[in-house]
């Protein structure tokens, strides 16, 4: 889904136009950014967090190639998911999966 899509639905469905939801979402964004840019975390419940990391220089080895080169300190924003929703129902599906392969194998035994 992209921003547009997101923007008419959230639009549609809270009765705020269009145009002023645009500006508000790209004003949150451009505070996230901003904030990481000083090193502050932006945590947002049930979304993640967004963090500035930095990569130190010096000299690194590419994968395929062996191939030694020279890398440049950098910085850049990550994000890491919250651990909710989804994930929560995934743990709980591979348990009842488990539990069921469990009742199978027993039943196998006591035949």
């Amino acid at each position: 889904m992209k921003l547009d899509e997101i923007v008419t639905q959230v639009a549609a469905s809270s009765g705020i136009k269009a145009g002023e939801l645009k500006k508000a979402i790209d004003s949150v964004f451009a505070t996230i950014k901003t904030t990481v840019e000083t090193g502050d975390k932006v945590s947002i419940p049930g979304l993640g967090s967004f963090v500035l990391k930095n990569r130190e220089a010096g000299e690194k080895v590419n994968a395929k190639s062996g191939e030694k080169q020279i890398v440049e300190a950098a910085s850049f924003l990550t994000f890491k998911p919250a651990k909710t929703g989804a994930g929560k129902k995934d743990k709980t599906a591979k348990a009842e999966r488990a539990e069921k392969k469990d009742k199978k194998d027993k039943k196998k035994v006591e035949a």
